[in-house]
């Protein structure tokens, strides 16, 4: 985003889709609508917001549209990175991939989605709730359809058959499955599941 317009993209696995551009008609020398066409901008360039979003441009648009978040929608701060390209054409998006960033806050997101299930999964447990663990355990779940959520280790999924033909079966139930990191330095990796 500029002062300008603003290039709205989504990234998805088959890469990056161009939806449309949004453009300011805020004119300085207009001084009697500047201020309300700005801010006009600034709410249809909000509505353009998903989960998490990038907000990146050269100058200082990205930090009134901060500001105006702030103002009027402080919630959805915890969605929206607000970051630095040098333009706000497709090539400023493309900078965004090339530098790391994109990769670097997709792992953030998915790290704080396994933390959120384990969480969940150790409360469940603790309450004696609807929770089970270990492979005959979960396996027996998901034979009798009694499963919403899997969670396993990438290295278990990897090597065991019988993981992997119950964690099939569990996506045939349209069940969520998170499979957690065992690399070296992940907090997954001691794990017991």
């Amino acid at each position: 985003v500029d002062d300008e317009k603003a290039t709205v993209a989504e990234l998805s696995a088959q890469g990056i889709k161009f939806l449309y551009e949004l453009h300011n008609d805020a004119n300085k020398r207009d001084l009697k609508n500047f201020d309300a066409q700005k801010k006009s901008f600034l709410a249809e360039l909000f509505k353009a917001v998903g989960l998490k979003t990038i907000v990146a441009g050269p100058g200082f648009t990205k930090d009134e549209f901060k500001k105006f978040v702030t103002q009027k929608h402080p919630e959805a701060l915890k969605q929206i990175s607000f970051e630095h390209t040098s333009n706000a054409e497709k090539s400023g998006v493309y900078e965004l991939l090339k530098n790391g960033l994109v990769e670097r806050l997709i792992g953030e997101q998915k790290l704080e989605e396994e933390f959120k299930a384990l969480e969940e999964f150790k409360k469940r447990i603790a309450r004696g709730g609807l929770s089970c663990y270990g492979i005959t355990e979960v396996k027996k779940a998901v034979g009798t359809g009694a499963v919403s959520d899997v969670l396993v280790l990438d290295e278990l999924l990897r090597i065991n058959k019988e993981v992997q033909q119950t964690i099939v079966q569990a996506e045939g139930l349209k069940a969520n499955t998170i499979v957690f990191d065992s690399a070296p330095g992940s907090p997954f990796r001691d794990a017991a599941f």
